[in-house]
């Protein structure tokens, strides 16, 4: 008996340690997310604390900061993290080489045979979420979201890809976010892609009663729509012109997605047995497939990638082409887990980069030559390559150029930008799909730019489908009222007249005493564009003062009545130079990119910007840090 009382008491000790009340459990399935940065990788549940050990996945040196109200909740009940180790809450912190980072956070006790918990970076704007963290290791996503109508719940079936539509109208959206809360995001953003390269974007806030966000816009052809959730990721659907469009996402998406990160595998490499996006109308099949996929790398031929011989002769270019085409082609037809719908599209895809890439061989070849023969900087010995006729004719046999299924792609005018010339050497007729196409961004350009007279609308009509005379007209139209509404509005500079490479100090002296952010952009600039949504909120923020002022500096590669728009809504100093002079700035700073800033401080001290501070914070700190100097 003296023996059997120490056997029960460890056999208690063993049965208590494997309750529910004291488990570990491993890489927790978290079902929705609005980050594929942060993630859960263990949860030690104990008796008197909760464990949760988290990661971190940006770039090299990347900045998060974790607040110290962060929270589990499970039901109606919060448990406030209570410690923190591996990182300083409230505070910037850093990944390390490899873009990682790891800590530990620890909560309360949660309650026993807790199933699962959300996560909440706080009750702030825009905390990171993660619902439904599961505890059991059991849980599975539904076929269907349980908020999916009946009627999108069909099996999707093999089919002919449908012909876009030409016709242009008010179009409906109506975007419906199965699984959301308005902790996860509040805003959402659509993106229309024209077949023609005029984008749109709209931004709507989220309807928390129905869960929905509805956009009404002008609509030119079938286009893609680009639907951008926050941080949480994005969705991709076709949608018909002068239509009532409906799109279902299931927010379980971003969960599986984050699994896909967890588990380190290329995207490309994993074709889910699921579907994030359903829609009504034609493209119902389509963008159940390919709005559910991440088969990106399956969707293009990429010259870049294939590093052409500089060495090669016209001939064995050619051929290379043609071999490395067939591979592509045929290496799609393989993919077993990819669907028959998917195969077509990419097959498109496969044949607008292919006429894409003709105009880059000899650029890509340079680039060849570049990385064998350094010491020749300037490629004075680099010979290009004139392609004849009959060799185009060769590499571009694949394509049917009378397909029409061409314009369902939503890059179809900067893939063909500059390729008119070689569709001429082929024989593709004047009144074709693929010629408007790479014809469409230099007549939209010049719509842009507000430069058509009567004449040449009159013109373009009669050259051109209705559908891109009424693209362009549009876009023409538009613009000419932005600029009668911008003219006179903000004031051009003019150069100080001293030579190019003492311009920039010159213009500098006039602010002496002050800090200076200067911000070298120029109209085409994406991320310029993207960058003045950061920055002008903080003209009216925590470091608005007299002793800060905002110069712009573009070059007269903007042309003037676009530059003019553009200015009209960024307030500060503004400044259009000749390229000579820009590039003799350039030159002397160390850019040639942009955007590209510089902070200058009150004694005229001129330092560039680090790209980790191109955010809020960072302009935001660079500024303080230049005001106390």
């Amino acid at each position: 008996m003296k023996r059997l009382i120490p056997i029960v008491a460890l056999m208690f000790v063993a049965m208590t340690a494997c309750t529910p009340r004291n488990r570990v459990v491993e890489n927790p399935y978290i079902a929705i997310t609005n980050t594929r940065n942060l993630d859960i990788s263990k949860v030690e549940l104990r008796d008197t604390v909760t464990v949760v050990d988290f990661s971190y996945r940006g770039w090299q040196g990347a900045r998060f900061k974790i607040v110290k109200d962060s929270y589990l909740q499970v039901g109606d009940e919060k448990f406030v993290t209570t410690a923190v180790e591996g990182i300083k809450f409230d505070k910037w912190n850093n990944t390390d080489e490899e873009g990682k980072a790891t800590f530990t956070m620890y909560f309360p006790a949660l309650p026993p045979k807790t199933k699962s918990f959300d996560f909440i970076e706080g009750d702030g704007k825009d905390p990171w979420v993660m619902r439904k963290v599961d505890l059991t290791g059991r849980a599975k996503r539904p076929k269907y979201h349980p908020e999916l109508p009946k009627e999108y719940r069909k099996e999707i079936y093999d089919e002919e890809l449908p012909s876009p539509s030409r016709k242009s109208g008010m179009t409906t959206v109506t975007v419906h976010l199965m699984g959301w809360d308005s902790k996860l995001f509040s805003d959402l953003e659509l993106e229309i892609n024209h077949p023609f390269g005029r984008r749109d974007s709209y931004t709507m806030s989220i309807d928390e009663a129905t869960k929905s966000a509805t956009f009404k816009y002008m609509q030119y052809g079938t286009s893609v729509a680009v639907l951008r959730l926050g941080d949480a990721g994005s969705c991709r659907a076709w949608i018909e012109p002068c239509e009532d469009n409906h799109i279902w996402i299931d927010m379980n998406f971003t969960g599986e997605v984050l699994m896909f990160c967890r588990s380190g595998q290329p995207f490309y490499d994993i074709y889910p047995d699921y579907h994030r996006l359903y829609s009504n109308g034609v493209h119902s099949n389509i963008n159940r497939v390919v709005g559910s996929s991440i088969f990106y790398n399956y969707s293009h031929m990429d010259t870049y990638q294939m590093k052409i011989d500089y060495k090669k002769s016209a001939d064995e270019c050619c051929d290379f082409i043609v071999e490395r085409y067939k591979h592509y082609a045929d290496s799609l037809q393989t993919i077993s887990i990819m669907h028959p719908l998917h195969k077509k599209t990419a097959s498109i895809w496969f044949d607008l980069s292919l006429l894409g890439s003709m105009r880059k061989l000899n650029e890509y070849r340079e680039r060849d030559y570049r990385s064998k023969n350094k010491e020749d900087k300037e490629c004075k010995n680099f010979v290009p390559i004139e392609f004849s006729a009959e060799q185009y004719k060769k590499m571009l046999a694949p394509i049917d150029f009378s397909n029409d299924k061409l314009m369902i792609n939503d890059n179809v005018a900067f893939s063909l930008f500059g390729t008119a010339e070689i569709l001429d050497a082929v024989g593709v007729p004047k009144n074709n799909a693929y010629r408007e196409g790479a014809m469409a961004l230099r007549v939209m350009q010049k719509a842009y730019s507000v430069e058509y007279t009567d004449e040449e609308l009159a013109q373009l009509k009669r050259d051109y489908s209705p559908l891109l005379y009424e693209t362009v007209k549009s876009i023409y139209e538009e613009e000419k009222l932005k600029l009668a509404i911008a003219q006179g509005k903000t004031e051009i500079k003019v150069a100080p007249k001293v030579p190019n490479d003492k311009l920039f100090e010159t213009i500098l002296e006039q602010y002496k005493g002050k800090v200076v952010l200067v911000d070298f952009w120029n109209v085409g600039c994406t991320g310029c564009h993207w960058d003045f949504k950061w920055i002008e909120p903080l003209k009216t923020g925590d470091i608005s003062t007299d002793n800060v002022v905002w110069l712009y500096i573009a070059s007269d590669a903007s042309p003037l009545n676009s530059y003019i728009i553009d200015i009209a809504n960024i307030k500060g100093v503004h400044y259009r130079l000749a390229d000579k002079q820009w590039d003799a700035i350039g030159k002397k700073y160390g850019f040639n990119y942009m955007p590209c800033y510089f902070i200058v401080d009150k004694a005229g001290q001129i330092k560039k910007v680090d790209d980790d501070d191109r955010s809020p914070s960072g302009f935001r700190k660079v500024i303080r840090e230049a005001l106390k100097k």
